[in-house]
Formats: structure tokens, C-alpha cells, sequence
């Protein structure tokens, strides 16, 4: 444990510990209520593009499939925006937003996907004037991320069973590059990619392989996203959830141990690791890495017979012990601290306001 905090906290500041004392709150807010009649929904993270916050989401709606916006104006507050990008197409055909991200050049970027067309880019600098492009080659891309490496803002767009992923640098011209690991004999070989992103100065790409039915995680580490290094890690034969980057360079994974107890992964440099036990059936949604002792979690349970909970919880890194803040009923699929507040975004009940939210904040 004291090699994990000299590696990750060298740099924390009593500024940091300042701020975050002011975020945490015991009350929300309620900023937007649930859509009335959204069913089998999906909700992204808060964007924040030219001083303005957008919240995206996508779903069912009186048997249509919908996607739109909220946005929050300096004059206007929030407003509810339809998302145009998919007005070509049929209402009744199923067209899904299946990624949100800030890309270069002050452009929001979004992945879509619409049955029996294909996938798409979609760019706007201002919310209201898209620009959308059919990818022509055939693709599975599930992800948008946005990577900073040496200075230069990139996004890169994969999915978990692609062998191919795309990179912008201006929001606008993509080229294409080869996974680090693929399969030449797709019957006896399978790869699924749990990750890819960056941390600090090196792209990320967490993966899976599994060869004539033995099955291994690798991490591999780029500077220039051609040349690759493979690395082994601790979690090895572990059942990866999801994987996580945060502040002082932290990549956190999310994975089920092949004894069935869950733990959460950290590494402030690639090389030296420590685990912490999570509650059994705890999914982790999200994470903030806010300062030496601090990190901020989201854990879903969704058991049989009982209803979906979210619990907003903190991991204390030295005394290794979890402490659950708030409870919700309903799924919160991200928080993202901006503003000196907490924002929240899912389904979920607010019982400090009684209101079904899709986005509340930290009340201060």
C-alpha cells in the first residue's frame, strides 16, 4: 500500500483536498427528470464543449426509437433538444446513439448505429448544426474515447470484438489501425477488448485473448499507437468488468477472480499493483480518483428479485474500507465532478427531492 501511494500521490496538493471537501454534500439535486415514457434507455456521461454542459441519451419512446439532449445555456438553463442526425431514416427503424465523447476542436462527437445501414460520425460544435457520416466499411464499434498523449488531443472509436479501430485528431478525418492482438483462425481465436484509452504519455489497451479455449488478460502499452508491448498483469484469469483511468496517471480495473470474489485493480505506473476488495454482485459504473486516501465509486446491484440499487460510495486507499455515502434506487451509469458539484446521470430516484432523475448534482 505505501508503494501505491508514493507512485500515485507524489504530486497531491492540499488544494485538491480543499476542493473536494467543499464538493461533497449530502444532498441532491434534481436538474432534469426522467423522460416521461423512455423505456430501455441509455444515458451518457455530461459533456461540457464552448462553456456549455450537455447530457445525451438514447432509448424507446411510444414505440419509436429516440435519441436526444439536454443543454444548459447561460440564459436559457436546461433545454430539451431531438437529436436530427437520424431524420433520414425511417422512425420505425431502430437507430441507437451508442457513443458520446468531447473531441478536438471544441466538437462533440457521437458513434451511431442504425440496423441494416451501418454506423456513424456525427460532429457539432454547437449542438444544433450536425455534420454525419456513414462509415462505409463495416464496423462494430461500441466506444467513442478521448485520449491526450504528448500534448495532442486524439479520439479513437473501437469495439470489443474489432480487430480495427479509428483515430481523429480534428473531429473530422479518420485513418484506421490494427489492433495489437487478432485472431488469424477466428474458430480456435477470439479477442474481445475491454479497453482502450490512455495514461499519461502511453495509449492503453486492455484485452482478453482466448486461444483453443484457454483464456488470458493482457495489457499493452504504445507511445505511437504502432509499436506495442505487451504486459502481464495480476488479474491474468480474472473475468474483467470494466476498466477505468483517473487522476496521477491511475488505471483502475474492475474484474471477478476466478474464486468469485470481486475486486478493483490499481497501478499508478503499469508495473506495480494492489487490489481492494468489492461487495459480492457489486458492479462498478464509475470512478474519481480524487487524492491520496479518496476515491469515489459507483457500485450497481441488480439481484434477482430485488430492485436495481446504486450505491455512491468511497474507497478509503489506507485503511482499505469502503464507506457507502448515498443509496439509489435505479441504475446511475456515471458521475463526473465539474464545477466544484457531483454530477450524477442514469435512472434513478432522488428521495432528497422525491423526483425521478436523469441527472442531479451535488447541492451547495
Amino acid at each position: 500500500m505505501q508503494r501505491l501511494k508514493k507512485f500515485i500521490f507524489a504530486s497531491t496538493v492540499v488544494a485538491v483536498s480543499l476542493l473536494n471537501s467543499q464538493i461533497f454534500a449530502s444532498t441532491f439535486k434534481t436538474n432534469l427528470d426522467y423522460p416521461a415514457g423512455l423505456q430501455a434507455s441509455k444515458v451518457f456521461n455530461l459533456t461540457q464543449t464552448n462553456g456549455s454542459k450537455t447530457l445525451f441519451y438514447t432509448g424507446r419512446q411510444n414505440g419509436q426509437y429516440v435519441s436526444g439532449f439536454y443543454r444548459d445555456t447561460e440564459f436559457l438553463g436546461w433545454t430539451d433538444n431531438r437529436l436530427t442526425i437520424f431524420d433520414t431514416y425511417p422512425s420505425t427503424q431502430e437507430k441507437r446513439l451508442l457513443s458520446v465523447v468531447e473531441g478536438p476542436n471544441n466538437n462533440t462527437i457521437l458513434l451511431g448505429d442504425i440496423t441494416g445501414v451501418g454506423q456513424t460520425f456525427s460532429t457539432s460544435t454547437d449542438g444544433t448544426n450536425w455534420s454525419t457520416r456513414q462509415i462505409l466499411a463495416k464496423t462494430n464499434f461500441d466506444t467513442l474515447v478521448s485520449t491526450n498523449v504528448s500534448n495532442t488531443q486524439k479520439v479513437i472509436a473501437y469495439g470489443k470484438t474489432n480487430s480495427a479501430y479509428y483515430v481523429t485528431d480534428d473531429s473530422s478525418n479518420w485513418y484506421q489501425y490494427g489492433m495489437p492482438a487478432s485472431c488469424s483462425d477466428p474458430q480456435n481465436c477470439r479477442f474481445d477488448t475491454y479497453y482502450f484509452g490512455n495514461v499519461g504519455d502511453n495509449y492503453i489497451v486492455v484485452q482478453s485473448v482466448t486461444i483453443s479455449g484457454s483464456q488470458e488478460n493482457i495489457l499493452y502499452n504504445s507511445s505511437d499507437l504502432q509499436n506495442w508491448y505487451a504486459k502481464n498483469v495480476p488479474f491474468t484469469y480474472a473475468d474483467v468488468q470494466k476498466v477505468f483511468t483517473g487522476k496521477f496517471n491511475t488505471l483502475l480495473v474492475s474484474a471477478i477472480n476466478k474464486d468469485g470474489s470481486n475486486a478493483l485493480w490499481i497501478t499508478p505506473n503499469l508495473d506495480n499493483w494492489v487490489s481492494f476488495d468489492l461487495p459480492k454482485f457489486a458492479q462498478v459504473m464509475d470512478v474519481i480518483v480524487y487524492n491520496k486516501n479518496r476515491i469515489d465509486l459507483l457500485l450497481f446491484f441488480q439481484e434477482n428479485g430485488l430492485l436495481p440499487t446504486t450505491q455512491y460510495a468511497t474507497l478509503d486507499t489506507e485503511t482499505k474500507t469502503i464507506t457507502v455515502n448515498r443509496e439509489f434506487d435505479g441504475k446511475i451509469s456515471h458521475m463526473k465532478d465539474l464545477e466544484s458539484k457531483l454530477y450524477l446521470s442514469g435512472d434513478f430516484y432522488n428521495k432528497d427531492d422525491g423526483h425521478r432523475a436523469i441527472l442531479a448534482s451535488t447541492a451547495n
